[in-house]
């Protein structure tokens, strides 16, 4: 399936419950497909906010990115995980992305219900808070290494 911030391939990964929920599952795809440039935008700036974040905590960088241009040239798309503590009225997304920018983890996006931008930061870092329910996601849009 292709990367709807970057229109190239990337993994699908359907969570364990929503196997056998297609309309479940159906809706989600569609919110994949949906997503609109404003949070394509949004998710974007977040990268590079995320990037001089590290760039000013780290120090010395192996690479300096200043547009969300560069931010897109350096980010590569690995999975799109739908999330199967989703419902029908709350469906999250997780995007994963390599990059050379933020070599340590990568980044991680997470979406509700199509273009609802709650989390951009390290991979990994949700996994923890996430996954005992999405509500507990919605907590993550106040965290420090949010970089929303």
């Amino acid at each position: 399936m292709n990367d709807p911030l970057f229109n190239k391939p990337s993994e699908l990964i359907i969570e364990g419950e929503l196997q056998g929920n297609d309309k479940l599952r159906i809706k989600m795809l569609e919110d994949v497909s949906l997503m609109t440039q404003e949070t394509k935008y949004q998710i974007l700036n977040a990268m590079l906010k995320m990037h001089k974040y590290f760039e000013d905590y780290c120090g010395d960088l192996e690479i300096s990115l200043n547009t969300i241009n560069e931010i897109a040239a350096n980010t590569q798309p690995l999975y799109i995980i739908l999330d199967d503590t989703s419902t029908m009225e709350t469906r999250a997304i997780r995007y994963h992305y390599a990059c050379n920018w933020e070599t340590d983890h990568g980044v991680e996006v997470m979406v509700l219900n199509g273009n609802q931008v709650i989390f951009v930061g390290n991979c990994g870092y949700t996994y923890g808070v996430l996954l005992a329910s999405i509500d507990s996601a919605l907590s993550l849009q106040d965290e420090e290494l949010n970089f929303l």
